[in-house]
């Protein structure tokens, strides 16, 4: 069933949640919520590329993401984070993992930032490229 934001914020008030998630119905602030999470969580069904899922990895964030195609180019189960299927008992049980185990969660999160680095940051891609062209 497909929610709109309004009736997510409504459903989080009849849990008592409304004070554990913020529902983002604009982009001007998202960076600054994601940098403040304890961890980026996607529930996407289907996924491309998950830009999100890449800013999120580039400020150090443990990433909890459906197993999907775009997601599993991002996010290396057990290494920055885990891969799920679409099932909420295991995203549950994830989530509470992450937010009771700080060690885990701070290894994911070094390592989602030194995955960023090797496979998405532009610098490095584009010194690859030139290794790639310019060796004689």
């Amino acid at each position: 069933k497909t929610m709109k934001n309004n009736d997510f914020g409504k459903y989080l008030n009849k849990l008592a949640l409304k004070t554990q998630f913020i529902v983002i119905t604009h982009k001007k602030k998202t960076m600054e919520y994601v940098n403040n999470a304890l961890f980026y969580l996607s529930t996407a069904r289907y996924e491309g590329l998950p830009l999100a899922i890449i800013e999120a990895m580039a400020l150090g964030k443990a990433i909890i993401a459906s197993n999907v195609h775009g997601n599993r180019d991002c996010v290396l189960n057990e290494y920055n984070g885990y891969l799920l299927p679409l099932n909420v008992k295991e995203f549950r049980d994830k989530i509470v993992s992450l937010i009771e185990n700080h060690e885990i969660r701070k290894k994911f999160e070094g390592n989602s930032l030194k995955f960023f680095e090797k496979q998405f940051n532009i610098e490095n891609q584009i010194k690859l490229l030139e290794e790639i062209y310019l060796a004689k």
